[in-house]
């Protein structure tokens, strides 16, 4: 099944496969996986693997973007050569702490802000880019050297004390002040989502404020009226009129502050209407 699939189409790196493949031991007596030769383009899955292999081999496929790993802090030695790979994404490095090795020989990294992601890798001893466009650039050694200051061989030469001087002294500075630029552009970007968060939240607060007064002005309306007006110093009693009613229903759904729906509550069900309050409703009602 496996077979055919390579043959007659792309193969994803999917679970069934990473179960098919057996894991053995290398030469340098480590645990490995060999996934070469599957067209696969690009990496997924690797969880199943449970962080069990030292070393592993995806070279000879399709994969365009080195990422999508777990956290697989076992992993020293990680083989990509003859990919498609034009980018390493930033975010590795907490990924594969522990890595030292890493071959990516005939991809197709062309510029050296691409392989702003290595530096990442604070363990990186070994490092091969050969026959990637991005190896005739002006001052490739020099700027992956400063970028990757554990890395001991480069390209299959080791790193001398000079280059390192060299490398320091070239693009030390300009290196960490594109760092503080990216520090500063990823602080304001989280600001940004903090405060469109917060704008977002304040709104779902007023609607919900709204719904409560909305309810509030129907539970208020629901009540039922049946009130008579209590006038003291001599004043008879009397029944409210229906034009009163609607009159006092009105002003409940007009209403715009909470204070005053709360007080129109009160008095409907109290059934108690001041004398004043009366008057001042019809003078609202009617201007």
């Amino acid at each position: 099944f496996f077979i055919s699939v390579v043959i007659f189409g792309v193969m994803r790196l999917t679970i069934d496969l990473l179960r098919y493949v057996a894991g053995h031991i290398n030469a340098i007596n480590q645990r490995e996986i060999c996934l070469r030769s599957y067209q696969i383009p690009l990496i997924e899955n690797l969880g199943i693997l449970q962080d069990a292999y030292d070393s592993i081999d995806l070279s000879d496929n399709s994969i365009v973007i080195m990422s999508n790993f777990p956290v697989m802090s076992r992993l020293t030695h990680l083989l990509l050569h003859n990919n498609k790979i034009k980018e390493i994404v930033k975010g590795l490095g907490t990924c594969l702490p522990s890595l030292e090795n890493l071959m990516l020989t005939n991809n197709m990294i062309e510029k050296l802000s691409q392989l702003d992601g290595l530096a990442e890798f604070t363990n990186l001893l070994r490092l091969n880019l050969t026959d990637n466009p991005v190896c005739k650039q002006s001052g490739y050694r020099l700027y992956v050297i400063a970028r990757c200051p554990t890395l001991k061989h480069l390209d299959f030469q080791k790193i001398t004390q000079s280059e390192r001087e060299e490398a320091k002294k070239i693009w030390g500075d300009s290196l960490k002040v594109s760092e503080e630029k990216t520090k500063v552009k990823n602080s304001k970007s989280k600001l940004a989502q903090e405060k469109t968060t917060t704008m977002q939240v304040d709104k779902v607060d007023g609607n919900d404020k709204n719904e409560r007064l909305e309810q509030k002005v129907s539970e208020a309306m629901e009540v039922e009226v049946e009130v008579a007006v209590v006038e003291q110093n001599g004043h008879g009693e009397m029944k409210l009129s229906s034009e009163q009613i609607e009159l006092i229903k009105r002003a409940v759904h007009s209403a715009k502050t909470k204070e005053e729906i709360e007080k129109l509550e009160t008095i409907l069900k109290s059934q108690r209407i001041p004398s004043a309050d009366w008057k001042k409703l019809n003078e609202e009602q009617f201007q």
